[in-house]
């Protein structure tokens, strides 16, 4: 296999050909099954291998047939690919994917990390229902069975942790109907090259993208652009800029993110050094070698610092010139210091994850409000419509979509896990939009309006509970 550039300048081909004379080079490609003859520049003959060199018009990612010929006779054949990248790391997914790197600050920022997860199970809430569920319970049946529980659940945390999420959406055999939908980790995702509309038509898939040579990827189409058994669906909101992927609602507060881990680093560094300033240790009895520098180095450090270091110093010297000496150097206010960055962490990645109030996770908070009931309240309502109902809407637009492709029309919601009174009902005017608003299944009525209407005589030991005309 001989392997050459797209590139605009000679080449060169190394070969042991039959003989000793020839007079044309011919290539054909695979694709087009065209030959076409390349002019030889130059030629050397050395004692083991014959060397050409050549300007060829050929493509990348393309194979060739070589021919070297002496007239019609040939005298050597061999196989072209043409490719530019290095041979060594060469990939055939090489351009046909995009990807960005991650660098998400969810797992060792404190703060981060609790209102990732708390927003997670508020979009959640108590999962997937219907307000006309009684009305089409077959299709509300076929609903549950498509979209599982923990399959959903993680729909949610992908789209507010990575700031999109992605399903994996499997045919029936003869693609009348969609089977299953399943939770795809989007991080293990890559997106085609657009086409000419701007839309990707196909996804890559592998479980590492750092050594994609023992993973392939494989390439799986997006939603309703194939004809094949799986397709991928890829939900995410708009993101000025980005064609590709979407950016994380938090974005802003990621510097923040990052400067609490590193206030947190350094406290647990004040701890294991029992609270101890930097100090240098001056040794004034000669220079030692770099060996014993770093042997005595080592000593001083594992006895002095730590949890378990020693807090007294025991040093021997032959005269008070030559004693061991310890200079400090204290941080002034560093407890303060660290403390007033703690709390602009704290505010920042609020407010970087559109928190309205503190106390919706549980930190105390003084303001203009009458009491803490009062601030929680108009908080946690503009914080649902705001944040939360946003979330929902898009998965369950894409819910919609899915459902669709199988003929089927639900009105689909979270079922909350807002207090009923926190809820605004001033403006509800039907049944199946409070049941929406307060999560409470009230389709269950009409079942019971139904019975009444069947009619049946009381009894005397029956108790009345409600009446109506």
């Amino acid at each position: 296999m001989v392997i050459l550039q797209q590139i605009g300048t000679e080449q060169s081909i190394r070969f042991i050909p039959r003989t000793t004379t020839y007079d044309g080079l011919f290539i054909t490609d695979d694709q087009t099954n065209t030959e076409v003859q390349v002019t030889i520049a130059s030629s050397v003959q050395g004692d083991y291998y014959d060397t050409i060199n050549a300007t060829f018009t050929i493509l990348q990612n393309h194979f060739y047939n070589l021919e070297i010929r002496n007239g019609s006779t040939v005298v050597y054949k061999d196989r072209i690919f043409c490719t530019n990248q290095a041979v060594d790391s060469y990939s055939i997914n090489d351009g046909k994917y995009t990807s960005i790197p991650s660098d998400n600050k969810f797992t060792n920022s404190t703060t981060q990390n609790a209102i990732v997860n708390n927003i997670n199970r508020l979009v959640y809430g108590k999962g997937l229902s219907a307000t006309n569920a009684n009305k089409k319970p077959n299709e509300y049946a076929a609903m549950v069975a498509m979209f599982k529980k923990e399959d959903v659940r993680n729909l949610v945390s992908d789209l507010k942790l990575l700031g999109q999420c992605a399903m994996q959406v499997i045919y029936s055999k003869d693609r009348k109907k969609i089977a299953a939908v399943h939770h795809m980790p989007v991080q293990l995702l890559r997106a085609e090259k657009c086409n000419e509309e701007g839309k990707v038509e196909a996804y890559y898939y592998s479980d590492n993208w750092q050594d994609t040579k023992n993973y392939q990827p494989k390439r799986i189409p997006a939603f309703g652009f194939s004809n094949e058994a799986i397709e991928i669906y890829y939900v995410k909101p708009y993101s000025v800029g980005l064609k590709y992927y979407a950016l994380p609602d938090y974005i802003g507060a990621i510097p923040y993110c990052t400067l609490e881990e590193s206030i947190s680093d350094y406290l647990i560094n004040e701890v294991n050094n029992g609270f101890a300033s930097r100090v240098v240790v001056n040794f004034n009895n000669g220079q030692p070698s770099e060996d014993q520098q770093r042997m005595i180095k080592h000593k001083v450090m594992q006895g002095l610092t730590g949890t378990q270091g020693e807090k007294v110093i025991v040093s021997f010297n032959s005269n008070a010139e030559s004693k061991t000496t310890v200079d400090a150097m204290p941080v002034n206010d560093a407890p303060d210091l660290y403390s007033t960055l703690a709390e602009e962490c704290l505010r920042k990645i609020m407010l970087g994850n559109n928190v309205t109030s503190p106390l919706l996770f549980g930190i105390a908070s003084s303001n203009g409000f009458s009491s803490n009931a009062d601030e929680l309240e108009n908080s946690f309502i503009l914080f649902d419509n705001m944040v939360i109902r946003p979330m929902q809407d898009l998965l369950l637009d894409a819910f919609d979509d899915i459902l669709a492709f199988n003929g089927i029309s639900l009105n689909l919601y979270f079922k909350t896990l807002k207090p009923l009174e926190f809820t605004d009902l001033d403006n509800i005017v039907s049944d199946e939009q409070k049941e929406e608003e307060t999560g409470l299944e009230l389709s269950g009525e009409y079942v019971g309006k139904a019975l009444i209407e069947l009619g049946e005589q009381p009894k005397d030991d029956w108790l009345l509970i409600d009446e109506f005309e």
